[in-house]
């Protein structure tokens, strides 16, 4: 009975303790978690500016030649085989965007 309670006092002893939290703190200095940089926000262009640039690659896509661009008028014209191209692009209230082709 003498030995277990010599060993009980010898687990309690003081500078086991201190070695023990010592081991955690470093064990959970040492094991951190390792997280990928996060990129810089980039707001989404607005709906005027995705229809805009929409407007003019559809317009290349089936071989408009363009021929003048006034973005702060929203219109794009030009031409294709002869015939004129006019796209009207008006931002509405709600904040949709109108798109009119007249050919």
């Amino acid at each position: 009975m003498n030995i277990a309670l010599s060993q009980a006092t010898r687990w309690r002893s003081p500078d086991r303790i201190r070695a023990a939290i010592l081991f955690a703190v470093a064990l959970s200095l040492v094991s951190a978690c390792v997280s990928e940089p996060v990129p810089p926000y980039t707001p989404p262009p607005n709906t005027f500016d995705r229809a805009w640039s929409a407007a003019i690659g559809a317009a290349r896509d089936e071989g408009v030649q363009i021929l003048s661009e006034d973005r702060a008028s929203g219109t794009i014209s030009g031409s294709r085989g002869g015939q004129e191209v006019t796209i009207n692009i008006r931002s509405q209230a709600d904040g949709s965007v109108r798109m009119e082709f007249s050919a």
